[in-house]
């Protein structure tokens, strides 16, 4: 039997609607696309439009409630913002806290989202 690998990083983060919200602020058109880029110390999300304007959020380890690094390198690559955070809005519910882990790559190289209970 195979063993599984770890993933490069698997994280969970308790205040969804803050990440939808910081990811929201760098969301100028609807079909915006942004490079996640993973490191020991955190998440980078960066956005460019037309080459002359850049936006940065920077998720710190310190943020999350969990963040397991494991990747060999930074890995780098590209998202929907868009479809992003439609998804993480999914998880948000008002009035509720709710804790959301995160997990790259999965079985096929995607973003893994799962709601913790």
């Amino acid at each position: 039997m195979e063993e599984e690998e770890a993933p490069d990083v698997l994280c969970e983060l308790e205040n969804v609607q803050g990440l939808v919200d910081a990811l929201t602020a760098v969301r100028w058109k609807r079909q915006q696309d942004a490079v996640l880029e993973l490191s020991e110390h955190g998440i980078v999300l960066i956005v460019e439009e037309s080459g002359c304007l850049q936006a940065k959020v920077y998720l710190k380890r310190e943020l999350f409630i969990h963040y397991d690094y494991n990747a060999r390198g930074r890995p780098r690559f590209g998202v929907s913002l868009g479809h992003f955070v439609d998804c993480l809005n999914a998880f948000s519910v008002p009035g509720q806290s709710s804790v959301i882990q995160i997990q790259y790559p999965g079985p096929d190289m995607q973003v893994l989202l799962n709601l913790q209970h």
